[in-house]
């Protein structure tokens, strides 16, 4: 009987004591048992399998499209799939060695996980989208400026947090609204989810008259913003901030040589921060949406 490399070496595997029959028909081949064992092994890490599990419904996520995407050189997508009806998924990977990132689009929204080399399973929470969800709050609303050559600098930071419950996604073309000062010019904004990267993402004008909003998804859990703009400045500047949402911390951050004070109504307190020993903080703390926040600087 003639038998193919694989069913030669599962019978070595299979003998206790080995087959000298065997083993010189695997050796006839050309392959080693290790070497064998070696290219089973080496073609089992080329995959990449993974469970998606909806946050919201705490259940499988069924039919969620599935991307890979290869950090070898930049972010390139190597593979594509859907999630099976127990949200489990399989991937081929073109590089073991390479770090790979996944993304699970769930109702519009991306989610992410990293594969670093090595991996070979990951699991992925996505959540269900909602256009205005309970729960949404700022940790911090700061606003840090300079002056220089007869403009004011500024850079506006919102750290929000999305508490809802169960876990819902905040997504619509207003999905995070805030004004800017009158006379300001964009120069550059950024958003994060929590453990992510920066990405670039333009606030878009609204109707009224400087306001703006994030088209980009709350996801439960923290998300930062930060906005850098500039505008005239001739020494004096006054600023009605006008917040739409409550915030644990209103920070105003001035280099020292400027000097700050509180519009009628407003109530704000010097801090001392030892990592910014050469700035001014006031900070108004529990604020409440629409609360007289105006200030001069």
């Amino acid at each position: 009987m003639k038998l193919s490399p694989p069913a030669t070496c599962r019978i070595v595997r299979e003998t206790k004591t080995g087959c000298p029959i065997s083993r010189a028909l695997c050796e006839k081949w050309g392959i080693s048992l290790l070497l064998w064992t070696l290219l089973l092994v080496s073609a089992s890490a080329q995959t990449l399998t993974g469970t998606v599990t909806n946050g919201t419904t705490k259940k499988p996520a069924a039919g969620d499209d599935v991307v890979l995407l290869s950090l070898a050189q930049g972010m390139e997508e190597s593979g594509r799939t859907q999630t099976d009806a127990k949200g489990n998924f399989s991937l081929k990977l073109d590089d073991a060695t390479s770090p790979h990132l996944v993304r699970v689009i769930h109702q519009s929204v991306t989610y992410h996980r990293m594969a670093p080399p090595g991996t070979t399973s990951v699991e992925v929470q996505v959540y269900d989208v909602s256009k205005k969800v309970e729960g949404i709050s700022v940790t911090a609303d700061v606003m840090r400026f300079q002056a220089k050559e007869g403009e004011l600098q500024g850079i506006r930071l919102f750290a929000v947090n999305n508490a809802s419950d169960p876990p819902r996604t905040q997504m619509s073309d207003q999905s995070f609204e805030f004004y800017l000062p009158d006379g300001a010019q964009v120069d550059q904004s950024m958003a994060m989810t929590a453990g992510g990267q920066p990405i670039t993402s333009a606030p878009v004008p609204q109707k009224q008259k400087n306001r703006y909003a994030f088209i980009f998804p709350l996801r439960p859990g923290e998300t930062q913003f930060q906005v850098s703009y500039h505008m005239p400045y001739s020494g004096e500047a006054s600023f009605d901030p006008k917040t739409l949402y409550g915030a644990q911390h209103f920070v105003v951050v001035l280099p020292k040589t400027m000097q700050f004070s509180a519009g009628p109504g407003a109530n704000f307190q010097s801090m001392q921060d030892q990592r910014q020993s050469d700035s001014v903080v006031q900070v108004a703390s529990n604020t409440t949406a629409g609360q007289p926040l105006a200030f001069k600087i």
